[in-house]
């Protein structure tokens, strides 16, 4: 998995810093967990989405999170500079 690759560099980063005084990949490592973060808050929104879409003839009450995962999905693409991950949390 992608994420899963992400996390490990920013934990090989961590211990490269902690135990061995090298802090040149600390920065990545922030990237990196933001484009994670990312990506996991434009999912959760699409998923609250799909529920929202699912029992709208039942109940049509907005998850009030929904728009705030996909508002910090938006932050996140936006301050890492992609553009494709800004318009899929715009949609």
């Amino acid at each position: 998995m992608v994420a899963d690759g992400r996390i490990e560099r920013a934990k090989g980063s961590y211990e490269r810093s902690v135990f061995g005084g090298d802090h040149a990949e600390l920065d990545a490592a922030d990237r990196e967990l933001d484009a994670v973060e990312a990506e996991l808050e434009l999912s959760r929104g699409r998923v609250r989405h799909a529920r929202f879409l699912a029992r709208r003839d039942v109940d049509a009450s907005e998850d009030p999170a929904e728009l705030p995962a996909f508002e910090r999905a938006l932050a996140l693409f936006r301050a890492l500079g992609q553009v494709r991950g800004e318009a899929e949390a715009l949609f």
